[in-house]
């Protein structure tokens, strides 16, 4: 804040305008909004094939969309972008069919198998 004086008939610092002629006095002293620091990122939301990782920061004193506060508040990357590899994902397939009995008596036995195959995520 600041104020001003003249003096009415006269120069500053003639006798009756002695002092300053400008005041000054501070205000609004409080800290502008700004970002926190990053969060720490998340664990890998995947534990094969692809997952992303995310990070977070707020806006210490005031909103986001202040001056001072602007951007994104969650930052996300691939899991992959930080270094982290991941195994692929395998799934089963559906069972075959019911073989025929290996004895036609005396108690014997059906198979079925399936298979173990890459799961394609994309």
């Amino acid at each position: 804040m600041t104020r001003q004086r003249s003096c009415n008939g006269g120069e500053i610092g003639d006798s009756g305008c002695a002092g300053p002629f400008v005041e000054f006095v501070n205000c609004n002293g409080h800290n502008c909004p700004s970002w926190s620091s990053w969060s720490s990122w998340s664990p890998c939301s995947a534990s094969c094939d692809e997952g992303v990782v995310t990070r977070r920061r707020s806006c210490e004193g005031g909103n986001i969309g202040d001056l001072g506060c602007n951007g994104a508040i969650k930052d996300t990357l691939r899991c992959i972008e930080l270094n982290i590899t991941l195994p692929t994902c395998y799934v089963w397939e559906e069972w075959s069919d019911w073989s025929s009995c290996n004895r036609t008596c005396g108690g014997g036995f059906k198979s079925r198998s399936r298979e173990c195959r890459m799961n394609n995520v994309n």
